[in-house]
């Protein structure tokens, strides 16, 4: 009886010894981000989906099914993407465009992205700019809990700010048009040296509306985590971004299953033309040939064709030969007075557009002629005989070879002067 008691004795002590130890000892943890569902790790998402699901009122479900399976239920659902990086394919973007584009939802939560800058789809055109030479590791997160680096501040409106602890969001989105900021960062001097620099802000997350549904993206994957659940602060950040996306159901996939081949693709790939054609070596030296042809057609067909370049020759003025025919055929009719009315026309126009004068006005007709004599250098008599003669020689409807000589003389003469 006594043995047996002892015994009990020395198994409880063995137990609560155990128990201590486990409460004393320093549990080393991985700071290595993974995202995964049953990592408890800081940066593993087991934590943060218990939340996620214990929270959103429509349900929270994590998923390992393929993008297939997935995009074939016609439920409405909003699709959480958590990862470091986006590095999808163009036919899976657009499988997730036409996804949203029936009214389902997409928050893509990633700090780095390889998507083509050129790509098609608007939502898709977004990138990231790194706003610190630093990230985030455990000297870090040392250097801030004790006040060397100062941290950022989340806020998404004028009266809510939120504290963040640890500077993690290194990284800011770069958004073009159709997007609309839902949280920005306040990001002060990491250094307490600099205290003389400003603060700047910039946008940690934006969405835009895409067909009937919506795409959110969120540029801090490393507050999605259990280390953003385990902190009060930063869980007030979650209930808000999972706020704008929870009245669908959320299923949350891994994002490295957006930009890795399905079984389907390799197969296509693998029984594609070029695929045959370069898996057998007498084809494959084949088609390695006819490139060799072809580049050494281009190199030697390629050279430059020198051509004789014709010279070219100044054009020739017509103008003179068109003013003689012009007077050769008037000259002909002899129709004298014809002639001389379009010279005095012409003259008239020439006074009126360089001397702002009107030859035909009668009631200034003595200032008219004082004004052309200054300006012409010629008597005034003489200017008054010209004008007299040719008007004389218009009037009276029959102008002699001579005369029509004599007018265009006395005419050429003061255009000449002036």
């Amino acid at each position: 009886m006594r043995k047996d008691v002892v015994g009990v004795v020395v198994a409880l002590l063995v137990i609560l010894l155990f128990f201590w130890w486990m409460s004393s000892a320093e549990r080393t943890y991985n700071w290595s981000y993974s995202f995964a569902h049953d990592d408890d790790n800081p940066f593993g998402c087991q934590l943060f989906d218990k939340m996620a699901s214990a929270t959103i009122p429509s349900g929270y479900t994590y998923s390992e099914e393929s993008p297939d399976e997935f995009f074939a239920s016609q439920e409405r659902r909003t699709l959480l993407l958590v990862g470091e990086y986006f590095n999808s394919t163009l036919q899976t973007v657009e499988r997730l465009d036409s996804f949203v584009r029936k009214g389902n939802k997409l928050m893509l939560v990633c700090c780095n992205s390889y998507l083509q800058s050129d790509i098609g789809i608007p939502w898709a055109r977004f990138s990231f700019e790194d706003n610190s030479p630093y990230y985030f590791s455990v000297d870090y997160l040392k250097a801030c809990l004790q006040g060397i680096i100062v941290p950022d501040t989340f806020y998404w409106s004028n009266r809510c700010r939120v504290r963040v602890d640890v500077p993690l969001a290194t990284n800011h989105l770069k958004v073009g048009k159709g997007f609309k900021p839902t949280c920005w960062m306040v990001v002060p001097n990491r250094m307490k040296r600099n205290s003389e620099q400003r603060m700047s802000s910039m946008v940690v997350s934006a969405k835009m509306k895409v067909g009937k549904g919506e795409v959110h993206l969120v540029s801090t994957p490393l507050l999605f985590t259990n280390y953003g659940v385990l902190d009060k602060q930063l869980t007030q950040f979650l209930h808000f971004q999972l706020a704008q996306v929870s009245d669908l159901p959320v299923v949350r996939m891994p994002i490295d299953k957006f930009y890795t081949h399905s079984n389907s693709e390799d197969e296509i790939t693998d029984s594609s033309v070029l695929y045959v054609l370069l898996e057998r070596p007498p084809l494959r030296w084949a088609i390695y040939t006819l490139l060799a042809v072809v580049l050494l057609f281009m190199a030697f067909t390629a050279r430059r064709r020198q051509r004789r370049i014709p010279v070219v020759e100044r054009p020739a003025n017509r103008n003179l030969e068109f003013v003689r025919l012009l007077g050769t055929i008037y000259y002909r009719r002899h129709d004298h007075l014809d002639l001389l009315r379009k010279k005095y026309t012409y003259f008239a126009e020439e006074l009126r557009r360089n001397l702002l004068l009107d030859i035909d006005d009668q009631e200034n007709e003595d200032a008219n002629i004082r004004l052309l004599a200054q300006k012409t250098g010629i008597d005034e008599e003489q200017v008054r005989a010209t004008l007299t003669k040719v008007r004389d020689c218009v009037d009276n409807g029959n102008v002699s070879e001579r005369q029509l000589f004599d007018c265009i003389d006395q005419i050429n003469k003061i255009i000449k002067r002036l």
